[in-house]
């Protein structure tokens, strides 16, 4: 079974309202259905065994995102793993939404792609056979489906590769940039909730965003916090925050209202990941239909050509 967002979601949620009915930790992280079983009961019985909750984090499967280790963390420390198992719940669901929206727009251009493949090298049928139109098909096909694999593989196991591939790519840059926001607003609310010093809160928010310059910036104002110094006065030397984050952070930090402010910076800045996240559903099959569409009137002028062509030759043998 995979490990996607749907699946931790439903993790997650399962394990709140078992550890809610009382079950003991290591009792809701087996029972609760979602990622492999096998897994969940090796850590399990680390558990029981006596191993630290942070040290079989530290140790689990790579499909446990490195960012809910460290809010686990704090939420199990500060007595309220229950309540942070439904929000971690809450934000995968979200997430697996906004992904299954943008994903319902991929069969319909994979499908024109296969037709075009298929259908493009039938010419070489009457020009040289059913071996040649295979071979031609298989150079484009087998390609196609082995950069598929390596994307849903990448994906489920969530390597790194894939995270700095998407990166550079118009609209998923954008998506990954204000995702990392949201995860960070909040992953801060949650450990401020939580009950940790504000530097503590500072330095896991940056780890669980799973940005590298956000996790940069974020350790710059946790020291400065840990000195005793407001992170709001910090907030716009360091120019990787969005000037939105810096002013409502700066408004919640002089009225008490933080929390509110980095729930609502949270929705915002995920909400326009989706937006971001829609615009590349939206696009790239564009790009690609263009270049199906290039690749039709070539094959259709080259058969044309060759047919001519060939018609020449006779006409002046």
């Amino acid at each position: 079974m995979g490990t996607g967002s749907k699946t931790l979601s439903r993790w997650y949620r399962e394990m709140s309202q078992q550890i809610t009915a009382g079950y003991t930790l290591p009792q809701a992280w087996v029972g609760a259905g979602g990622p492999p079983a096998k897994d969940r009961a090796d850590m399990s019985r680390a558990l029981v065994d006596g191993r630290s909750f942070d040290e079989v984090l530290r140790n689990a499967p790579r499909w446990l995102p490195e960012e809910d280790r460290f809010l686990l963390s704090s939420f199990a420390q500060s007595g309220r793993l229950a309540e942070g198992l439904s929000l971690l719940a809450q934000k995968h669901a979200l997430k697996a939404q906004q992904v299954r929206e943008a994903w319902s727009a991929v069969p319909y251009p994979l499908a024109v792609m296969h037709f075009a493949i298929l259908v493009l090298p039938l010419r070489h049928i009457i020009l040289g056979g059913v071996e040649t139109y295979l071979f031609k098909v298989g150079m484009f096909l087998l390609p196609l489906w082995a950069v598929i694999g390596v994307l849903t593989w990448a994906a489920a196991k969530r390597h790194r590769w894939l995270t700095l591939v998407t990166g550079v790519m118009p609209w998923l840059r954008g998506y990954r940039r204000n995702l990392a926001v949201a995860d960070l607003a909040f992953s801060l609310e949650s450990f401020l909730v939580a009950g940790e010093p504000v530097d503590l809160a500072w330095a896991g928010a940056g780890r669980a965003s799973g940005s590298r310059r956000l996790g940069r910036a974020a350790r710059v104002v946790a020291e400065a916090a840990r000195r005793g110094e407001p992170p709001g006065n910090l907030l716009p030397g360091q120019k990787v925050f969005p000037e939105e984050f810096v002013s409502l952070y700066q408004v919640g930090e002089r009225t008490g209202s933080l929390d509110q402010n980095l729930r609502h910076l949270a929705v915002l800045y995920r909400e326009r990941a989706a937006e971001k996240l829609k615009a590349a559903s939206f696009w790239y099959p564009k790009f690609l239909f263009a270049l199906i569409a290039i690749g039709v009137a070539y094959a259709v002028i080259s058969f044309y050509a060759d047919y001519f062509r060939q018609i020449e030759d006779i006409l002046h043998f």
